[in-house]
């Protein structure tokens, strides 16, 4: 067993059922780095749940990414080439969903209905092999059930983070990770616990 999915089971006893759809998901995630990108949204807390993993991915999170091979080398040929080989780091491409003003607005203005703004931006962006985390304490949001719709129709997997239920996103989504709290703040505490242990999942398999 991975030294990630030990350390939950010891820190987080009550989380330690939900390692294989952990492992699930580091493998759609991976496959998605591989061969595309991951998206991922949430509303609210979950939004900046959202964000937080995306950034984890985005750079390193617990082990050290140089980057290498022909992006190095073409990278020391451009002026400041050297001290950006020294700087950057290796990263998984991920897009945070809900983050432009100006699509929100504009959307909304020019359509009036606010669950298809994610999906807009999924339908949009999203291309076959990759992935939508999402995140939702209810499992009940609309938009995001409309954004993994987008993703599906594009030939994407779908990850939910959930709650109690699930919800109709864990009904639907290829893979759910449901927090077994029975309230809202302490389902984000488990959900960060969670993706945290997934990143780490995600960085050993594509870095290690």
């Amino acid at each position: 067993m991975s030294i990630h999915l030990r350390s939950l089971g010891q820190r987080r006893p009550e989380l330690a059922p939900l390692a294989d759809a952990l492992e699930a998901a580091r493998d759609v995630i991976v496959g998605a780095a591989r061969e595309g990108k991951i998206l991922a949204a949430g509303n609210g807390g979950s939004c900046a749940d959202a964000l937080h993993f995306s950034g984890e991915l985005l750079k390193s999170f617990l082990r050290p990414r140089p980057i290498g091979g022909d992006f190095a080398d073409e990278l020391r040929a451009q002026p400041c080439g050297d001290e950006m080989c020294r700087l950057l780091e290796a990263g998984i491409p991920v897009v945070a969903l809900g983050q432009n003003p100006a699509l929100h607005s504009a959307y909304l203005n020019d359509r009036g209905d606010a669950r298809a703004v994610l999906a807009q931006e999924c339908a949009a962006l999203a291309r076959p092999g990759d992935a939508l985390v999402v995140f939702s304490t209810s499992g009940e949001a609309d938009n995001l059930l409309w954004a993994m719709a987008a993703m599906r129709a594009r030939g994407g997997r779908t990850i939910a983070f959930t709650a109690r239920d699930g919800g109709r996103m864990g009904a639907r989504a290829d893979i759910e990770i449901r927090s077994p709290a029975a309230t809202t703040a302490e389902a984000q505490e488990h959900h960060i616990v969670l993706y945290h242990t997934l990143a780490g999942l995600v960085e050993d398999a594509v870095f290690g």
